[in-house]
């Protein structure tokens, strides 16, 4: 059933960030460029960065225009909590309806794809 695939992601998704929170990292993230000379690229880091990259969630080596970085920063645990609540939701309702066959949201298309992308399946 699609609702399951959608539950499935959600769940997934979940998962992946409950270990990040459970990590003590707190969120938001935001990408800065890489502050030793010695290194090239950016990282990703909650709060201040020292010189000893304390706070670094990731470090993408090579991320010259900080694209990456960008997109890691902007994917945190928050984000992704927030989006298996969409999917979770869009699932409980996608067959509210009297004919239960057929989903009764456009939003169930969008969530489709959004949770075989993240599971890594054709959408």
């Amino acid at each position: 059933m699609s609702a399951d695939i959608l539950r499935e992601a959600a769940a997934l998704m979940r998962s992946r960030a409950g270990s990040v929170e459970a990590a003590a990292v707190p969120t938001p993230w935001r990408a800065l460029p890489r502050l030793d000379s010695e290194n090239f690229g950016w990282v990703v880091a909650s709060g201040v960065v020292d010189a000893d990259y304390d706070n670094t969630v990731a470090v993408c080596s090579f991320d010259f225009e900080g694209g990456t970085s960008q997109h890691i920063a902007s994917w945190h645990p928050a984000v992704a909590l927030a989006v298996a609540d969409w999917l979770e939701d869009i699932a409980d309702r996608a067959y509210s309806r009297v004919d239960f066959r057929q989903p009764n949201s456009f939003d169930f298309a969008a969530a489709i794809t959004v949770a075989t992308a993240y599971l890594g399946a054709d959408s």
